[in-house]
């Protein structure tokens, strides 16, 4: 029998759990989404934290905390009331990172297109004075994030509805880019 993994206690979201072969626990190990044939002993049991890459692993992923109460509220589909998006950091063809604001939190947060919703990081409103002061504080921190000006109200954290929002909201920043260095050039 394994002693339990530091990847357990330290709630690592790509935990699986043990794996047994068919001998049993003779050949028992730890797996994950990074390392499906075993975990390696200096992650689960050591001091490696795992938060990059081994040379030798076939995949890019590595530790991240598992927030189980947000991601449950989202596989549900329930609403979650005033929430709004402030912020399109990025996206791919398979994920969409955003800053939104809660009725408590500004949360930076990624969703995949499996609708699974990784929380990156959380602040209260109450600390700061405004959503304008977030913003021009967050903006220095990140001169390439920007934040709106009107934030979207949405229900859900659904990947395919936030794409759709990102893709509009792109095509006005560039409208309005357009706009300006028109009328820059006019005068």
């Amino acid at each position: 029998m394994l002693s339990e993994p530091a990847c357990w206690t330290r709630k690592c979201k790509h935990y699986k759990g043990v794996k047994q072969d068919e001998d049993g626990e003779v050949n028992e190990r730890n797996v994950c989404d990074a390392f499906p044939d075993g975990i390696p002993d200096d992650i689960a049991y050591g001091d490696n934290k795992h938060s990059a890459p081994l040379p030798n692993q076939k995949n890019a992923i590595v530790y991240r905390l598992e927030n189980k109460v947000f991601k449950r509220k989202v596989e549900k589909g329930k609403r979650v009331n005033k929430m709004k998006i402030i912020s399109v950091v990025g996206h791919s063809i398979d994920s969409i990172t955003l800053w939104i604001k809660d009725a408590r939190y500004y949360k930076n947060i990624g969703v995949d297109m499996s609708n699974n919703v990784e929380l990156i990081t959380q602040v209260e409103t109450k600390q700061y004075k405004s959503y304008a002061y977030f913003a021009a504080v967050m903006g220095k921190f990140n001169p390439y994030t920007f934040f709106m000006k009107d934030p979207i109200p949405i229900k859900k954290l659904d990947f395919e509805e936030l794409i759709v929002i990102a893709f509009e909201y792109e095509k006005k920043q560039r409208e309005w880019t357009r706009k300006i260095k028109k009328e820059d050039a006019q005068n």
